[in-house]
């Protein structure tokens, strides 16, 4: 059987698409990519967008609430590679609007500020959750766009302190050496651009999900049978 696949390749230049980061970005985020935004961040649904909030002397680029809960949710938008001035807006305006969802939008994640939001999500208490999201465009066999939200960083689930039973202690000490394992080795195991993204907390369970870069909807599972003595992994 033969099937015609489309050809895609990167648009490059977002300025293009989007010259002025907040006449034209953040209003076509307000007003056509808040739907697409939520699916990616797997919320339910954005409504009530206010662009330009204020808070204090300056102004968050959207602010919003989650549908059903109600959650305050502040977006801000950055057209470029992630940088100081931007980690330090989005905190003010976390605190600013007691929000409980903060997303953070780039052109590119750079390595630290990867690693500043992941150290947010696990320093911060139940009420609030960090995403770190890239925004891309892709051209379609040469003619039509697409715009895409990459999840670079999400909040893990946040646990409230208990003492772990035995068999749970060993779940949260295999997934520690895990991690530890996948960050030493060569090739960038868990890399914002290649491979799987970053790692997520260890946890008491048997399982533990990959999430592949550039594949939205593509996950690697993992799976130990602690009993059997043996790791399935499966797609």
């Amino acid at each position: 059987m033969d099937y015609n696949f489309s050809k895609q390749e990167r648009f490059q230049n977002l300025r293009e698409k989007w010259p002025h980061e907040a006449h034209h970005f953040t209003h076509w985020v307000a007003d056509e990519g808040l739907d697409l935004l939520s699916q990616e961040l797997k919320l339910n649904g954005i409504e009530k967008p206010k662009c330009e909030e204020r808070v204090g002397d300056k102004q968050v680029d959207i602010f919003a609430k989650e549908k059903k809960t109600g959650r305050k949710i502040i977006i801000e938008n950055q057209l470029e590679a992630t940088n100081h001035d931007h980690l330090g807006k989005i905190v003010t305006y976390a605190a600013g609007k007691t929000a409980d969802i903060v997303v953070w939008i780039v052109a590119k994640a750079t390595d630290e500020y990867i690693k500043a939001v992941e150290w947010l999500n696990r320093r911060t208490d139940n009420n609030i959750d960090f995403f770190l999201v890239e925004v891309q465009i892709w051209k379609i066999n040469n003619t039509l766009l697409i715009p895409r939200f990459s999840v670079i960083v999400r909040p893990s689930p946040k646990e409230k302190y208990r003492e772990y039973s035995e068999s749970e202690q060993w779940m949260v000490d295999f997934w520690t050496e895990f991690n530890n394992y996948a960050s030493s080795i060569p090739h960038h195991f868990f890399s914002p651009k290649e491979n799987f993204n970053a790692p997520k907390k260890a946890h008491p369970e048997n399982s533990y999900d990959l999430c592949v870069n550039g594949y939205n909807n593509l996950r690697i599972t993992l799976v130990v049978k602690k009993k059997e003595k043996h790791i399935r992994a499966g797609i």
